[in-house]
């Protein structure tokens, strides 16, 4: 939990209370998720709750997603602001339509006991013991079927392929296919997707892919088992996970411990960590060699020294090739230079101890953040930073150099 005072996570399996959720409570279960102010899930699995004062007492799959709005039962989805959803044991989505609404689906059948005393609705009062029992048959057969005040006794039946329309978009719509989604231009088509949000999954959308956010998994066309949270989707893919607009910086917080098969990382070719330079009065440049500075503990400093058995690595950056893996820890270990400690980086590297070749050892120089081979390896034992991926002929350049500190 982040910057989330006075709430409270009771234990469970996989629950999570998210950044920025002050005053909140999740109490147990599995799988449950709670986010923003005065949030709260009484336990059960795979609830979540979303908007400010939003509930779900427990049962499983409920979504109290508007603010001061309740959720509970099987799949309850409570999306407006206010708005009261009990779902029962159906297994399949059931939610608001708008906001402050009271929302019961229960296929058993409704009960009210009232000892004779009968009901009062909008201020009429209805269903007294007097009454007759008010039932009603609607069909979908009939377009344009405008209904006023609607009485039900037993339930409402839909069609296989159910819409909910509003100005002129679907906004709720669910197939025999297991399709659901909730948003304008929202998935329509396929097998067992499931989208929230403006053009989610809209076009061609594959099987068993989930969309949320706008345009999210938009353009997918024939990929399988993707999940995609505001990413416009990618055709030819399946099996993936895509967060964040393509083309620009996310960053995703996770918390506890995450284990994967494989993880490949496409963003850069080294293992960073920041420190903080104390060279202060000389400007610090990419590809240039620090070594750990004495005078101040847990600093680094330019190298100025041949051989120098302080080396500590390269300041990540030069050329263009940025770290793949940045590691520090939030209020501690934070802030300065990212310096590459392994993998590829390059190096400003000089000719001073001759010319540089692939496969040269490389150490410090004596030319201020340089490197240059070892010719001495008596003298270079703890001093060498890696070895030479690229060469130098004569004077300065850069060396693209794979950081093996020994």
């Amino acid at each position: 939990m982040y910057n989330t005072p006075y709430s409270f996570l009771g234990g469970g399996y996989q629950n999570i209370i998210k950044a920025w959720s002050p005053n909140s409570v999740l109490v147990g279960g599995a799988g449950n998720s709670v986010s923003n102010s005065f949030v709260t899930v009484g336990g059960g699995c795979s609830n979540t709750a979303t908007a400010d004062y939003a509930t779900v007492p427990g049962g499983a799959n409920n979504l109290a997603g508007g603010q001061y709005s309740f959720a509970a039962g099987s799949g309850a989805q409570a999306t407006n602001s206010g708005a009261f959803v009990w779902s029962d044991a159906e297994n399949t989505a059931f939610g608001s339509t708008a906001t402050n609404q009271f929302n019961v689906r229960a296929n058993g059948g409704v009960r009210f006991v009232t000892g004779g005393a009968g009901m009062t609705l909008d201020g009429q009062t209805i269903l007294t013991g007097s009454s007759s029992i008010l039932s009603a048959v609607v069909t979908n057969n009939e377009p344009l079927v405008t209904l006023g005040t609607l009485f039900l006794q037993n339930a409402l039946i839909l069609p296989n392929t159910a819409r909910i329309s509003a100005g002129g978009l679907t906004m709720l719509y669910s197939d025999a296919n297991n399709n659901n989604s909730f948003g304008g231009f929202a998935n329509q088509g396929g097998t067992n997707n499931t989208a929230i949000g403006f053009q989610a999954l809209s076009s061609n959308p594959g099987n068993n892919n989930i969309g949320l956010g706008y345009n999210a998994g938009n353009y997918l066309s024939s990929g399988n088992n993707d999940i995609y949270i505001g990413n416009a989707g990618n055709a030819t893919e399946s099996g993936v996970i895509r967060i964040g607009t393509p083309g620009t910086q996310t960053t995703t917080y996770l918390v506890g411990t995450v284990s994967v098969p494989v993880l490949t990382i496409t963003g850069g070719s080294d293992l960073a960590e920041p420190f903080s330079i104390s060279t202060e009065d000389q400007a610090v440049s990419e590809g240039e060699v620090v070594v750990i500075d004495e005078a101040n503990p847990g600093q680094l400093k330019l190298t100025d020294l041949p051989y120098d058995t302080r080396v500590a690595g390269v300041i990540s950056g030069a050329n263009g090739i940025h770290p793949g893996i940045q590691m520090h820890q939030q209020g501690l270990l934070e802030g300065g230079r990212n310096v590459a400690l392994t993998g590829r980086v390059y190096v400003q590297a000089d000719t001073s101890n001759g010319a540089i070749k692939p496969g040269d050892l490389l150490t410090t120089s004596s030319t201020p953040g340089h490197a240059m081979k070892v010719t001495d390896h008596g003298k270079a034992a703890g001093a060498i930073l890696g070895k030479a991926m690229t060469g130098l002929s004569q004077s300065q350049g850069m060396v693209l150099v794979l950081v093996t500190l020994q």
